[in-house]
């Protein structure tokens, strides 16, 4: 997502929603071909704990939903905020995955289940 000038709340969260206007660019099938993985979840530094978070995470869950019952994401192991993040938005460290991205980083896989 790029600023291209100083945009308000609103205007910040609308924009941020015609970005995920297209979620599949964002959350496609991943390696067992069943359920998304979500790549890529950005906040800009100035909307951080305002709930712009919160709001793009429930619009990908309702679209990813309706198709899917999983949804799995990756957090480095030394992001401790990300992960509090997605623990309280209801989603389970189901594994991990030592030296994937950077040596002597291991990435988290989160899972969220919307299965009733």
């Amino acid at each position: 997502m790029h600023f291209i000038r100083k945009t308000s709340f609103l205007e910040q969260f609308l924009l941020a929603q015609i970005t995920l206007a297209d979620w599949r660019g964002l959350c496609q099938k991943g390696s067992f071909n069943r359920s998304p993985y979500l790549r890529l979840l950005v906040v800009h530094p100035k909307f951080t704990s305002k709930g712009v978070g919160t709001l793009l995470m429930l619009q990908v869950e309702s679209q990813v939903k309706i198709d899917c019952s999983d949804l799995f994401l990756l957090v480095s192991d030394f992001n401790i905020a990300a992960q509090r993040f997605y623990q309280q938005m209801g989603y389970l460290k189901v594994g991990e995955i030592a030296d994937y991205v950077v040596p002597g980083v291991s990435e988290l896989i989160f899972r969220k289940s919307f299965k009733s």
